[in-house]
């Protein structure tokens, strides 16, 4: 694939995740605007500071709640570097028109994606800068992507945190989160309130509460935009 293409191929998945969204909202009965159209001139001279700079994508309103949403799509489970040689070496085995596949060495996911993920973040907490003050709702980064990272790399990356567990008599059980090192919600990002992702394997939305958040994003607004579900993340 070469570089155009990939290119092609990100913008292409990127605004097929936005469409997505507003499926969803459509769906969900969730009242919303999409704040990034040009065109959209009056949502964007009420919500932002500057209508001409930085825009977030959505807004979006149900049951009395508001929300302001980022879409962000990761359309790769590595980083670019070392993405790139990938995409390179396959092209090579279908320019040869041989059989089979390719894989890469064995990799950390972790300190890989922690680039892309700090360039979501930072531009979503960039874009919520310029909300103007008097909206004080919670402010969403919403990831989706072609194969989204499990929950125990999201929590490591953005809480710096793993699983832990005790000893319950004979059995081992859960002991929540344990953090270890400094998340990206250490680092950057108290403009976003919560990262929301769709869990494929669950089959329903995953949540990561920022507790560094300016805005904070509770568990009852979680379920009023995205359903009841167990697994809305906490961490102090």
């Amino acid at each position: 694939m070469s570089k155009q293409q990939r290119k092609r191929f990100k913008q292409e998945t990127a605004l097929a995740t936005e469409n997505s969204f507003e499926q969803f909202c459509q769906k969900n009965n969730i009242e919303y605007s999409k704040l990034d159209l040009q065109k959209n001139k009056s949502a964007r001279n009420k919500y932002l500071i500057n209508p001409m700079g930085k825009c977030l994508d959505f807004w979006c309103k149900k049951e009395g709640k508001e929300i302001f949403i980022e879409v962000k799509t990761l359309t790769n489970l590595t980083d670019q570097k070392r993405e790139v040689i990938i995409e390179a070496a396959i092209d090579d085995i279908k320019s040869k028109k041989l059989p089979g596949g390719i894989t890469s060495e064995a990799f950390d996911p972790i300190p890989e994606l922690e680039g892309p993920f700090t360039t979501f973040l930072k531009d979503a907490s960039s874009k919520f800068k310029n909300i103007r003050s008097n909206f004080q709702h919670p402010k969403i980064l919403f990831l989706d992507g072609v194969a989204m990272p499990k929950r125990i790399i999201l929590n490591a990356i953005f809480y710096g945190a793993f699983d832990s567990y005790k000893r319950k008599g004979s059995k081992l059980v859960t002991a929540g989160l344990q953090k270890t090192k400094r998340g990206l919600f250490d680092k950057t990002g108290s403009n976003v309130s919560a990262l929301i992702y769709w869990n494929k394997d669950k089959n329903c939305f995953y949540g990561l509460e920022n507790y560094k958040a300016k805005i904070s994003f509770s568990e009852n607004y979680f379920e009023t935009f995205f359903g009841k579900t167990k697994i809305y993340q906490h961490i102090t």
